[in-house]
């Protein structure tokens, strides 16, 4: 959903399309030495709730894109989603061993990569059903509520 408003903005749809993508991947490498640390010294369940939080907030944030058309206001939510995204997934793989048996860790860390790759796909397949049919506006709120539940 968010190319629809990067194509709906207009100008040079080529590099503005390569801003978001730059701006979804580079968290990850900036935050994911910090994300370590805060899974290692805090409670886990925590920082995930937190992450879920404030990536529903920011969800909410890309409403305000359908009525409001600024590429700096949507490449800000755009790092930020990908911002908690990095926050929260150390802590959910940290949170494996705990539940999981030592012997079938490596099952559950490969079927938890199966899982996320699998709804990557099926879930961008989905979002572009979803946007056609209910427009932005009820993409991102349905978005948003995804992190909520």
């Amino acid at each position: 959903a968010s190319m629809k408003l990067v194509e709906g903005h207009g100008g040079n749809v080529g590099v503005n399309t390569a801003t978001v993508f730059f701006l979804r991947s580079i968290p990850a490498v900036l935050l994911f030495p910090l994300s370590g640390y805060l899974a290692d010294r805090f409670d886990k369940r925590l920082v995930m709730i937190g992450s879920n939080i404030a990536s529903a907030v920011v969800a909410c944030g890309f409403v305000l894109m359908t009525y409001k058309d600024s590429l700096p206001l949507l490449w800000v939510l755009v790092f930020f989603k990908n911002a908690f995204a990095a926050t929260y997934d150390p802590s959910k793989r940290a949170c494996i061993p705990l539940i999981v048996d030592q012997d079938n860790i490596h099952v559950a860390m490969t079927l938890d990569g199966i899982a996320w790759s699998s709804m990557l796909a099926l879930g961008a397949a989905l979002g572009g059903f979803i946007t056609s049919r209910l427009g932005l506006v009820k993409c991102f709120l349905l978005d948003s509520l995804g992190f909520v539940l």
